[in-house]
């Protein structure tokens, strides 16, 4: 577990669950990762590119200039240098776009190009891809149903903690779903009900962008679709089982 202030990579993060797939097979049991960070997931299955690590005073004047100039001249500055990175890249993300353009300063050249090489620390086991793909009024639901339950386990009180920290403005903590949106309440600055507005739809429009990543990203994985719970988690379950059944029979 990180803290607010701390920055968790994909490198980092691959490294840590390949750790933990090698205990969990050493000891007999079928490790899962679960979660629907793409990137992280990538990372774990595929490799990562070999970007050279960054200074760190390079990422503390990124940071600086990003505080200071904001991240639409930070976006001006690789679209000028990278145009073709600059494309891909919305023009509001602070982390990707701070992320673009460090690599530039102390590479020289644009992520593209590193993203471009032969990945290294790919897995080489055995795969079941499962992605959980339920109707689009039975997700929203769901997040609905979540943000509610956030709210009720004390979501108010742990952002208004973490709004005390004074986080750096390009920290990865502002990125968490419903933050910013509570902390403005916190502040005075909305309601709750509008706090939780705005938050419902980004949970909403972050699940659509999952979906969307899993879809053309891990094209061999088996959609579950079904909306009754007990019918999808069925289904799992067989394809799982089966799974471990055939991993078992190579393994003798």
């Amino acid at each position: 577990m990180l803290g607010c202030v701390e920055t968790a990579t994909a490198a980092w993060w691959a490294e840590a669950a390949r750790a933990a797939a090698r205990e969990a097979w050493a000891a007999g049991r079928l490790p899962f990762l679960v979660g629907g960070t793409g990137l992280y997931i990538e990372a774990f299955l595929d490799g990562l590119a070999p970007v050279p690590d960054i200074p760190a005073s390079v990422r503390e004047g990124v940071r600086v200039r990003l505080e200071r100039q904001g991240v639409a001249v930070l976006h001006a500055e690789v679209a000028r240098r990278d145009p073709t990175g600059a494309a891909r890249l919305r023009a509001t993300d602070r982390q990707r776009v701070a992320r673009a353009f460090e690599v530039l300063e102390a590479t020289g050249r644009p992520l593209g190009w590193w993203q471009g090489l032969p990945r290294a620390g790919a897995h080489r086991g055995p795969v079941l891809a499962l992605a959980l793909d339920p109707p689009r009024p039975v997700l929203y639901a769901r997040c609905d149903r979540r943000w509610s339950a956030m709210l009720a386990r004390g979501a108010l009180d742990e952002a208004a903690a973490v709004g005390g920290l004074a986080l750096p403005p390009g920290c990865p903590a502002w990125k968490t779903l419903g933050l910013r949106e509570l902390i403005d309440h916190v502040v005075g600055r909305c309601s709750l009900a509008e706090a939780s507005r705005r938050a419902r739809q980004a949970t909403r429009n972050y699940a659509k962008r999952q979906v969307t990543w899993f879809r053309h990203r891990l094209p061999a994985a088996h959609s579950v679709s079904d909306a009754r719970p007990s019918i999808a988690l069925a289904a799992a379950d067989r394809l799982v089982n089966a799974f471990a059944v055939d991993q078992h029979r190579h393994s003798k």
